[in-house]
């Protein structure tokens, strides 16, 4: 039975320790092709390296229960196809002794898994994103790209078709800096030039409407300066609920907790603002709350994938890899939509998101028992 046991763990965790490889690759072209873009553009390399390296903990996040998947997949479909795993019940062989290793294997990677979207997926989360705001505050002009809309910038929003060095075209502007009110700005050209901290835009045949309050239809000018203030201004990113660690996210769902046991005693609200208050602090803790659940679940993730992958493995009965790989697949979309369905209504309380957080983990692991259960 050891001898059993140590041949199918051992071939477990080699296809293991290769699928993470090549999905952490695979998750990381995206960004080596965007890094490559804004070396060309010229944003300093060391940068652009440290975005790279803070963002792969988060990486971690998926791939770790990705490859336990489709390890387990692959491995028991291919000991099912050449007809070990027959041979095995045909030898009076319980085929959940010889699962057991792999699974106690889903419980190493499952407390990984926790501490890292507990503790370190947090820290990398807020790092990346104050990286991201370092970089669109001091990399300035090198950023900007035609054909998409720019909204780096505070109180504005900008597309232009083609740009010629520092000289762009077809400029179209959505400026909401004077009272949030939407204004259209149209230029056929416009020249950029970096003053300080402000951004000035020399524009040529402008439109604007409107042009004021005052003058609610639209203006036609030749010639016409823009200025975006404080657009090369350093920024700070400010954390949300994904930034928080397991401890922090505690504290903040009891302060908050507190805060809103303390609106009963407080006279000097009227009953309207202490309700608006109250609706607020309940979904900010919802929020909270539901992080905290979805982190563990999603920790327990590579062992419901390990106990689920085995027998699906088993039943598949197939040479191809492909068929794990596809079944893999549909098991990660079905179990992160449902994820990214209780993330939507977080803010919900009445839905109770946080119980839902567990729904796909739950769903995956009773599979995983009956499908175990028969194939025993």
């Amino acid at each position: 039975m050891r001898i059993l046991q140590r041949y199918v763990t051992g071939s477990y965790l080699t296809a293991f320790i290769l699928g993470e490889l090549v999905l952490t690759f695979v998750l990381s072209i995206g960004l080596l092709v965007k890094a490559a873009e804004l070396v060309v553009r010229g944003l300093d390399p060391a940068l652009i390296a440290k975005f790279l390296l803070v963002s792969l903990p988060q990486s971690l996040t998926f791939t770790v229960p990705l490859a336990a998947l489709v390890s387990a997949l692959l491995v028991f479909g291919r000991l099912s196809a050449d007809n070990e795993m027959s041979a095995m019940k045909a030898c009076g062989v319980n085929l959940w002794q010889v699962m057991l290793p792999v699974a106690g294997f889903g419980v190493l990677m499952s407390l990984l898994s926790i501490y890292i979207n507990s503790e370190i997926s947090p820290q990398s989360h807020y790092a990346r994103r104050s990286l991201s705001a370092t970089a669109a505050s001091g990399a300035g002009l090198k950023l900007l790209q035609p054909g998409i809309f720019i909204q780096d910038f505070p109180g504005m929003t900008f597309w232009f078709a083609r740009r010629e060095d520092n000289e762009l075209f077809n400029l179209l502007i959505f400026d909401k800096s004077r009272d949030s009110k939407n204004r259209e700005i149209r230029a056929e050209r416009a020249l950029v030039e970096v003053r300080g901290d402000d951004i000035l835009l020399d524009m040529h045949n402008v439109r604007i409407e409107p042009f004021s309050d005052t003058h609610p239809g639209a203006v036609t000018a030749d010639r016409l300066t823009h200025v975006i203030p404080d657009a090369m201004k350093p920024r700070v990113y400010k954390p949300t609920v994904s930034s928080y660690r397991r401890g922090d996210l505690k504290a903040m769902i009891g302060e908050l907790e507190a805060e809103a046991a303390a609106l009963d005693s407080d006279e000097t609200m009227l009953p309207a603002e202490r309700d608006l208050v109250r609706v607020d602090l309940r979904k900010r803790v919802s929020a909270a709350r539901t992080e905290l659940h979805r982190r563990m679940a999603l920790g327990f993730s590579p062992l419901v994938f390990i106990l689920l992958g085995m027998p699906l493995g088993i039943r598949s009965s197939r040479r191809e890899s492909t068929v794990g790989i596809a079944i893999s697949m549909a098991v990660m979309v079905l179990y992160y939509s449902l994820l990214i369905v209780t993330k939507s209504v977080a803010k919900r309380p009445e839905f109770h998101p946080h119980l839902l957080a567990w729904l796909p983990t739950v769903v995956c692991g009773i599979l995983a028992t009956v499908l175990i259960r028969r194939n025993r």
